[in-house]
């Protein structure tokens, strides 16, 4: 037991000692780091220093003296510190003038003209409006396309609405290459917009074989909604639904969606002009924007001709039906010229009778309405040479009265009516601007009768 104890204690006596020579040879070690970081630092402080006094102190007591003033003791640290804050405050305080000179060089570098601001702009309602009309064929084509499948045959969906998908595809293609240039490195440069209106360009020529069938696919969904109740109600609940959920105010209609590729070109065709007139000659993309514009250009044309031809269908389909006219829509049959509604021109006929009337000029025929309250009433028809006229004129004659911006018709009957010829004034006092226009038209209306007149004598010698 006794031999144990002594073990234990020899034990205790060993760790102990090797304890005590790790702890004295770590503090001779960290005495001597402290000694080597006090002498580097000595150096640095002296050299420091030395830069700072006279040449003729010695740089020896100017240390004892800095360490033993009362009124300079302060820690090396501290010295140092300030000395480096002192140096950059002196930069700054150099260098002031030449970094306001650098700013403004910057700001000339950075600032467009007020040309290049508004060919920004232009470039953004490129952007911008491509998104809203992109958003509006799909919501077309979502909401209105797919259950309309569902309810007509398959032979008058594709009439109605062959080429929607056409050309939402396409213009969805587009949107996305406009996307590219736009989150690239230049943004939305003119030079790259050009060069993509004028390679899309080519293609958005499929519009034409829309815009030719958009009269008979309005008119064929109208005669669709007439006869089948599901389809209208169907329709009327959508438009509804969309006009809920929507934050602005639009036209949610079936037919104001359709109606929006013939809206698109002619807006391409402005935005195209706008930026080919903020983009000066010399500069790279003013050709680009110029032969697209051609373009578009060609597109629109045909586009305005198209959508006179579906006014000239539409507007004798209302009339025939207004006025219980059989087959009055023919196909060579053009409306050259008309007024109505707020329009308004005051008659005077050779009874006496005055009034409001409203007129349509077309190729081949004149007809005027007499409106008088909520009724209105046709008053004659010329269409002598007409194979479908049904009305009993033989001759019409124009007279003018420029001094008081009257015209004046006389009409005769065809012999065995015995009808006494009318007179017809139409004053255009309130519509001085209307003058020419409706004197012209009927005229070019009278020419093309004397036309046919001719033909039609020299065709039964």
């Amino acid at each position: 037991m006794l031999l144990l104890e002594v073990l234990f204690y020899v034990l205790v006596l060993i760790v102990t000692g090797v304890l005590m020579y790790y702890k004295q040879a770590s503090e001779t070690s960290s005495t001597n780091n402290q000694q080597a970081d006090n002498n580097l630092f000595d150096e640095q402080e002296a050299e420091v220093v030395k830069k700072e006094m006279p040449v003729k102190m010695s740089t020896d007591n100017l240390i004892k003296e800095d360490l033993s003033s009362p009124a300079k003791k302060h820690s090396r640290e501290d010295s140092l510190t300030v000395k480096s804050n002192e140096s950059i405050f002196d930069e700054i305080m150099n260098t002031t003038i030449n970094d306001d000179e650098m700013v403004d060089d910057i700001k000339m570098v950075i600032e467009k003209s007020p040309i290049e601001k508004k060919r920004d702009r232009i470039l953004e309602e490129i952007l911008t409006t491509e998104e809203s009309y992109v958003k509006g064929l799909r919501t077309l084509e979502e909401n209105y396309l797919k259950p309309i499948k569902e309810i007509l045959q398959k032979e008058t969906f594709d009439l109605i609405f062959n080429d929607i998908a056409i050309i939402k595809g396409v213009n969805e293609n587009f949107l996305q290459e406009l996307k590219k240039i736009y989150f690239g490195v230049d943004g939305l440069s003119c030079l790259a917009v050009a060069k993509l209106m004028l390679h899309y360009a080519h293609s958005f020529k499929l519009y034409t074989r829309f815009i030719g069938n958009y009269g008979i696919a309005v008119s064929t969904l109208e005669e669709e909604k007439k006869k089948n109740g599901k389809l209208r109600k169907m329709l009327d609940k959508i438009a509804e639904k969309l006009s809920d959920e929507a934050t602005v105010s639009s036209d949610f209609t079936i037919d104001g969606h359709l109606v929006l590729p013939l809206q698109r070109i002619p807006r391409y065709q402005l935005l195209l002009q706008q930026l080919k007139e903020f983009t000066d000659h010399n500069d790279e993309s003013f050709v680009l924007i110029e032969n697209a514009l051609s373009l578009i250009k060609e597109i629109a044309s045909e586009l305005n001709n198209r959508q006179l031809e579906y006014s000239n269908i539409h507007k004798s389909l209302e009339l025939g039906e207004t006025f219980k006219l059989k087959d009055f829509f023919i196909p060579t049959r053009r409306l050259l010229y008309y007024f109505e509604g707020d329009n308004e021109v005051n008659y005077k006929r050779s009874n006496g009778k005055t009034g409001i009337l409203d007129l349509y000029v077309f190729t081949d025929l004149l007809l005027l309405n007499r409106r008088s309250g909520f009724l209105s009433k046709q008053e004659f028809i010329f269409a002598p040479h007409s194979k479908d006229d049904n009305s009993s004129t033989d001759t019409l004659e124009l007279e003018e009265d420029t001094l008081n911006q009257t015209l004046i018709l006389t009409c005769t009957f065809k012999p065995g009516t015995k009808t006494e010829p009318r007179v017809l004034e139409m004053y255009f006092e309130k519509n001085p601007d209307q003058y020419n226009k409706v004197k012209q038209a009927i005229e070019a209306m009278m020419e093309n009768q004397t036309s046919r007149k001719s033909v039609s004598s020299r065709s039964s010698i």
